[in-house]
């Protein structure tokens, strides 16, 4: 049953062994050692929870190319965990302009970015959190330039790129826009007014 081998990857997780670690880069070893890619992702998940440098080549080739858009996802999201590299940038910043159902190799790229904490980052959330950019994943765009804007020298060439978005036509942009603004904590942003006309509070369904 894939449920209970997927449960098993996802202890193999948790368990932060060199082991258990072992045995989840022997199963990801072969793209078609685990054929049903609801294990294959839950493996590939297991595996971004190590922060170590062996995990890497593997998430990297998933995050690269597979037969299904969530394996892509979640590998492109594990990498976020890792230190950041070049080839790490370079492989999120090229998943932030893949098609994908959902937008979810988009979304889970630009969200990776985010947490690597490097201003490479910067560039790729803003295409995504333009007007005109994929609606499903813009939102995650804008949230992400809240973090990236608190790195060094960053601050204010976030904020001037956020406070626009207050008044944008799509309500989804305005509210992250505000969430974004709020994590970058620049006082200079407070007095910027909100379009509130064409709004309505989001219910936690919504956020």
């Amino acid at each position: 049953f894939w449920g209970l081998r997927a449960q098993a990857a996802r202890s193999l997780g948790t368990m932060q062994d060199n082991d258990a670690l072992g045995i989840l880069l022997a199963a990801l070893a072969d793209t078609t050692g685990i054929a049903d890619h609801r294990v294959r992702r839950a493996a590939v998940e297991a595996l971004g929870q190590y922060r170590d440098e062996r995990v890497v080549p593997t998430l990297l080739r998933f995050a690269r190319q597979d037969p299904t858009y969530g394996v892509e996802a979640a590998a492109s999201a594990a990498l976020g965990n890792q230190q950041p590299t070049d080839e790490i940038i370079a492989v999120l910043t090229a998943n932030c302009a893949k098609s994908s159902h959902r937008d979810r190799i988009r979304g889970s790229s630009v969200e990776a970015l985010s947490r690597l904490d490097d201003p490479r980052g910067i560039g790729p959330a803003m295409e995504l959190a333009a007007y005109g950019a994929p609606f499903r994943s813009r939102s995650t765009g804008i949230e992400a330039l809240g973090r990236l804007g608190r790195l060094k020298d960053q601050t204010e060439r976030v904020r001037r790129f956020l406070e626009p978005l207050l008044k944008d036509r799509h309500e989804r942009a305005v509210w992250s826009a505000i969430r974004a603004l709020a994590e970058l904590g620049d006082e200079k942003a407070v007095p910027v007014p909100v379009s509130y006309t064409h709004l309505t509070l989001p219910t936690n369904r919504e956020g």
